[in-house]
């Protein structure tokens, strides 16, 4: 068990995966990463490794790691008795563990305090994979959402006036809450959808979502739980589970409420300096307890 200094903090992601990227997976495209500029930084994939547990789960370890093609590293001379400031190449500035296990559709990665943050990663991960010359392939990296922490911000707006969100097809877990949804665009063979609701002038949009969740037991959702009827309600729940982005806007007295999916990211404590497998079963663990809450299912 690390000490609690050398812990940090660990945010959950949705791995989605289209086109070509799906039919041969994201694990070669990791273990031969790309390397990127964005301003005065590199950033590539660096020691990927798969690996398997005893119960046969696969999963690809790694570090995103954010480097400058040069810069100054300070030396003792110790004959001299000095100082000196020495270029080097290819400094490393930071780089952030990963866990990705295919089979869950998931990633988690460490924070890097004012070095890599959560969007970052995101972002970095995403622009590093989509940069090699795939044919007809397409990525999505989405948080997934705390939902314990997401239905308390959204508990609070007691007028809703807007509602928005913008999925894509759900793979492999689906969610009962939104299985209307989720049917409507298999059936339209929608590559995403956006949905943007306004309440008219004094109104407040009639929305089941919180309810639904807090009445759920236990805060869980059953496998067998009757879809939403609300497109809308639909929509944020598939983007809080990390098949999109989504938020509920609304009043709270005079103050003006935004809550995102994305602000309220689903995380756990764990080593900065982990071993693949004893990462892999946490990720493991972390995603049941968090895919309980919404009742997502393989089936």
């Amino acid at each position: 068990m690390a000490s609690k200094r050398n812990e940090g903090t660990y945010f959950l992601a949705r791995v989605t995966l289209h086109g070509k990227l799906k039919e041969k997976g994201l694990e070669s495209a990791l273990a031969g990463s790309a390397i990127i500029q964005v301003g005065k930084y590199l950033w590539t994939v660096t020691d990927s490794s798969p690996g398997a547990l005893a119960d046969g789960t696969s999963y690809v370890f790694g570090f995103l790691t954010k480097y400058r093609s040069q810069g100054q590293v300070e030396v003792v001379d110790a004959e001299r008795k000095r100082v000196e400031a020495r270029v080097a190449s290819d400094l490393v500035e930071a780089k952030s563990p990963f866990m990705y296990i295919p089979s869950r559709a998931a990633i988690a990665h460490c924070l890097v305090w004012n070095k890599i943050d959560d969007k970052a990663f995101r972002d970095r991960l995403h622009d590093l994979i989509m940069s090699r010359d795939w044919f007809f392939a397409d990525l999505q990296i989405e948080a997934i959402a705390n939902l314990d922490s997401f239905v308390l911000m959204a508990s609070k707006i007691e007028k809703v006036t807007e509602v928005e969100a913008k999925v894509f097809p759900s793979n492999p877990l689906w969610g009962p809450l939104w299985r209307k949804l989720r049917k409507y665009i298999s059936d339209r063979k929608l590559g995403e959808i956006s949905i943007s609701e306004r309440a008219a002038a004094g109104d407040s949009i009639r929305s089941d979502l919180v309810g639904v969740v807090q009445k759920s037991p236990a805060g869980e959702v059953a496998e067998g739980a009757e879809s939403l009827d609300s497109v809308a309600d639909q929509a944020v729940l598939m983007a809080a589970a990390g098949y999109g982005k989504g938020k509920i806007v609304g009043m709270s007295g005079d103050v003006v409420v935004t809550v995102k999916t994305s602000q309220v990211v689903a995380s756990f404590m764990y080593s900065k300096i982990p071993s693949p497998d004893g990462l892999a079963a946490r990720v493991v663990q972390e995603l049941n307890l968090v895919e309980k809450k919404t009742g997502l299912s393989h089936r």
